[in-house]
């Protein structure tokens, strides 16, 4: 009986200390309670690649994170930095681990691979977060995003695709790739820029598709938008294998382009890139004689494909 007291004792206690729009007796009960005092107590880990010119994005996605993400909670948030420049610096929040540019497509095809070589530190964090580099942070972000069980990947619906027929959808079609998706099918289309999950279940993800990428390198194929088609093979292979309690599909409002005049609100930016860089010079510059011939035979099985 004790016990129970203390526990009420506590919980009463924490209540008060609570924010008002995650907390009332109307909407949460004693066991929501507990979950959501279980995430406060929670460390959140940001993964963010910057190589190349893409730390010039540095500065207002940390400043913004700061400001808006998760803002009224107990709990720590730490940031996982990829990059080449040495204008970020460690500190006790901020962990710096070297990465070469790799060029493109593998600045997006390897993330996963990079993601997996830091393994041993991410394994022991509770929480993964993925933000694009150029990702920026516009509305205070809470209890929306928080799944209700712990095995449930948060994604984002793409902006450009929102509105459109599955037919429309840039999914890969080579039947050949492991990111093969049947016109017709499934009814969502995830941008790559912004997802999370456990840790466990989100390096479970990456190891997966580590190693769809490296079969499809190895059977001469890159899909034809890189990470994101993987991803959305995963995501829909969760619905199609009776798990769609697993994914959680935020609205493009999650992301906005920049300077796009969407009549929904903008809770987190994509920032125009070309405003700050030439795009295409990263695409086009130092790409191997191999990834070259993949691009070519790509775009050739693609074409066949259509008929």
């Amino acid at each position: 009986m004790q016990g129970v007291k203390l526990l009420e004792i506590l919980i009463i206690i924490d209540i008060v200390k609570m924010p008002n729009h995650l907390y009332s007796p109307t909407k949460c009960n004693l066991l929501d309670f507990l979950f959501i005092l279980n995430i406060r107590m929670k460390k959140f880990w940001i993964l963010y690649i910057c190589t190349w010119k893409y730390d010039i994005f540095r500065k207002e996605f940390y400043n913004s994170c700061e400001k808006y993400l998760l803002i009224d909670w107990d709990y720590e948030k730490h940031y996982f930095v990829w990059t080449d420049s040495d204008k970020i610096k460690w500190n006790d929040r901020i962990h710096v681990f070297y990465q070469e540019n790799l060029w493109w497509p593998d600045n997006t095809l390897k993330r996963f691979h990079m993601f997996l070589f830091q393994e041993k530190e991410l394994k022991n964090m509770d929480y993964l977060f993925f933000f694009n580099a150029n990702l920026e942070l516009k509305m205070p972000i809470w209890e929306e995003i928080l799944p209700e069980k712990k095995d449930v990947i948060v994604v984002a619906r793409h902006p450009g695709f929102f509105n459109k027929s599955n037919l429309k959808f840039t999914y890969d079609r080579n039947p050949k790739s492991t990111a093969f998706i049947r016109k017709w099918e499934w009814n969502y289309y995830v941008q790559w820029a912004l997802n999370w999950w456990t840790s466990y279940s989100y390096l479970k993800m990456c190891k997966v598709l580590s190693k769809n990428i490296d079969i499809d390198k190895n059977n001469w194929i890159i899909a034809l938008r890189h990470d994101e088609s993987h991803l959305n093979r995963y995501v829909y292979d969760l619905e199609m294998n009776a798990h769609r309690e697993q994914f959680i599909v935020l609205p493009p409002s999650y992301l906005y382009p920049e300077d796009s005049g969407f009549s929904f609100p903008c809770k987190i930016l994509i920032r125009d890139k070309s405003k700050y860089f030439n795009v295409n010079k990263i695409k086009g510059s130092k790409m191997s004689l191999i990834d070259f011939v993949y691009k070519i035979w790509h775009k050739i099985l693609s074409f066949f494909n259509k008929f």
